[in-house]
């Protein structure tokens, strides 16, 4: 007996010791524990999608089946929230083409002829299934079965792939993006609004893997890793006790939780010794990962959008030659215009016309001269977005017979003339003498200046990094408003308020929103204008894109009237009438392929204010006005010493 009661003690303790060393090693090993509870909910996403794709094959419209149907979705979307994060990390295309992309369809890419992906996923299926129309049955068994494929296939990829500590801290960072851009605004369920619920879930799987790192170094407990996970409960907590969709304070959320998220998860990695995205990536990234905030100055990175080296794009010699281009008249044919006789920087760097004055004085251009202020950051430009580089975009300016309407080779060797002009092109570009005064270095010195406009230090933007305390009421509720019930924040991403897709930056949108001739809410005319559709890109010639412009930016929106790519609302005031009653389609036009909601977002008068107030907190005028005042000389030629600016 005593023989065997020690028997059982020396099982016991071998059997505890080996219960304390393999929960030591999980803790030392932290990737093979991400590893396996991300294998296990992608094994379970399986399951429920198949319980969805079941529930909609035997959809017949009843109210039991539809009441069963968005059960089973719910279950299969909170169930994706549980793998978001580091799938979309690990696999960003199965994520947003074929799991839970936007409800629109796309053009497929790296492909050399035309393909249309009709939209698919958990994100069309929550738009499809609470329209509660029968006439979208057909399409929501199609894309459940499809879904379903793309699952499978997906868990297959990605149960093989290697998980490293860099990708869960760079992954968590990213979905702490994700849930405040995408998430708690409403973007990603379009139907239901469970964009909350889904946002406690997202949270809370990603505290759950980061809990994993908080004991480090032989099981001492890390400080800063404590608090990372006491904020994530805290958030959890809040977002549980304000759960209204239409009430829920996105600006406290931020302040109170997001922004201390996002920088401590960064200082966390830094003091685990984590290798950081910096130091093993160096390809061009849309922004910088070691910013602390998504409203730091250098949160999006001009290189990744402009194309243009970093060296040249902040090299100051450079960009002094591409101001004293853009002020310069020399660059037009006949001496008259300059970039700034559209982009008058008095009017913060647009025209303040409808439609812009041509160089021949015949009339107008086709659109309206957008701020150029943040302009850099696009990655696609003009309204068309026909170009993808900003260099090119300057070159489309010289070429064109309704602006500047010359030679770029012309103008080089005009620009030669000058003694003033070859010194400063010598100075900006060295020993590049392949590239002094060429149609490159034109292009490349202009784009930097323009590039340097950039305007993130507004009101809202010190109030959000906590520079400031200084932000009206009215626009802190419009915010709230922005990012939630009046649904902008869903086209204008935080923080350029623009195309510009969160939470990786790496793609610009445009939207088909109906635009009028002008402000005539009772016999509205839908303006002609075809968009993208006749940019002259192949790709582009698809018919979604008809009427379809780019999703500009509204920060300096106050100061930058009038609106819309014809120009054709002259106040903030109508631009919210004309939002507010769903766009062109919401005021009885057909307009095919409209991506605004054609629905009133019935805001009430007092909410459109507060709105407004909160784009006007986005105006930044820091040196604005700061222009050329005395251009180069041209000894050769004496007509050219009389030029003047041309604003």
């Amino acid at each position: 007996m005593r023989k065997l009661l020690v028997y059982i003690v020396i099982i016991f303790l071998f059997t505890f010791c080996s219960f304390i060393s393999t929960q030591h090693e999980s803790f030392s090993n932290p990737t093979e524990q991400v590893t396996l509870a991300f294998h296990q909910n992608l094994d379970e996403l399986e399951i429920l999608v198949e319980e969805l794709n079941s529930t909609a094959q035997n959809y017949y419209i009843e109210k039991q089946d539809l009441f069963d149907l968005k059960g089973a979705l719910s279950n299969a979307r909170n169930s994706y929230k549980k793998v978001e994060f580091l799938l979309d990390y690990l696999d960003r295309e199965l994520s947003t083409k074929y799991l839970n992309g936007a409800p629109l369809p796309k053009v497929e890419e790296h492909v050399a002829e035309i393909v249309i992906q009709k939209p698919i996923g958990l994100q069309t299926l929550d738009e499809l299934i609470y329209m509660d129309s029968e006439n979208e049955k057909e399409e929501i068994k199609d894309i459940a079965k499809t879904l379903l494929k793309h699952v499978r296939k997906g868990k297959t990829y990605l149960k093989e792939r290697n998980i490293e500590d860099r990708y869960i801290f760079e992954a968590a960072r990213y979905g702490i993006l994700r849930v405040f851009t995408l998430g708690v605004t409403g973007f990603d369920t379009p139907g239901s609004s469970n964009g909350i619920t889904e946002s406690i879930i997202s949270f809370e799987i990603i505290k759950k893997t980061l809990a994993y790192y908080q004991s480090q170094n032989n099981n001492v407990v890390c400080p800063l890793g404590t608090k990372v996970i006491r904020t994530f409960d805290n958030a959890i907590q809040y977002m549980e006790a304000n759960n209204n969709f239409d009430t829920f304070n996105r600006l406290i959320f931020h302040k109170a939780y997001i922004s201390i998220l996002y920088r401590d998860i960064l200082l966390w990695q830094k003091e685990l010794g984590i290798e950081l995205q910096t130091e093993v990536d160096h390809t061009n990234k849309p922004h910088n990962y070691m910013s602390e905030s998504i409203f730091d100055l250098d949160f999006l990175n001009a290189t990744y959008y402009t194309q243009i080296a970093q060296e040249d794009l902040y090299k100051e010699e450079i960009i002094s030659l591409g101001k004293t281009l853009f002020y310069d008249p020399i660059l037009s044919k006949d001496l008259k215009m300059s970039c700034a006789s559209c982009h008058n920087p008095n009017q913060g760097f647009t025209d303040e016309l409808p439609k812009s004055r041509t160089s021949n004085s015949s009339g107008t251009t086709k659109r309206h001269s957008p701020t150029l202020l943040n302009s850099a950051y696009y990655g696609q430009y003009f309204w068309d977005m026909r170009e993808y580089d900003l260099v090119r975009q300057v070159k489309h300016v010289v070429h064109d017979n309704l602006e500047f309407n010359i030679d770029f080779l012309d103008l080089a060797d005009r620009l030669k003339t000058s003694e003033d002009y070859l010194a400063l092109f010598k100075n900006a570009y060295g020993e590049r003498d392949k590239y002094q005064i060429s149609p490159w270095s034109i292009s490349n010195s202009i784009a930097a200046y323009v590039t340097s406009l950039s305007s993130w230090n507004s009101p809202f933007d010190e109030y959000m990094k906590g520079n400031s305390k200084d932000l009206s009421e009215s626009a802190k509720r419009g915010f709230n408003l922005f990012m939630g019930k009046a649904a902008c924040g869903t086209c204008h991403f935080a923080p350029s308020f623009s195309g510009i897709v969160p939470p990786f930056y790496q793609d610009s949108e445009s939207e088909v929103l109906g635009v009028t001739m002008t402000f005539d809410t009772i016999h509205p005319i839908l303006d002609t204008d075809l968009g993208r559709i006749s940019n002259g890109r192949v790709r582009d010639q698809v018919d979604f894109f008809s009427r379809s412009f780019k999703t500009a930016t509204v920060r300096n929106a106050a100061i930058t009237p009038p609106y819309m790519h014809n120009g054709s609302l002259n106040t903030l005031q109508e631009l919210m009438h004309f939002y507010n009653k769903g766009g062109g389609a919401g005021l009885g036009l057909n307009v095919p392929h409209q991506t605004l909601s054609d629905n009133p977002l019935n805001l009430t008068n007092t909410e459109m204010t507060d709105i407004i107030s909160f784009m006007e907190s986005l105006t930044d005028t820091v040196g604005m006005t700061s222009v050329v005042t005395e251009l180069p000389e041209f000894r050769n030629n004496e007509k050219w010493n009389d030029r003047k600016i041309g604003y």
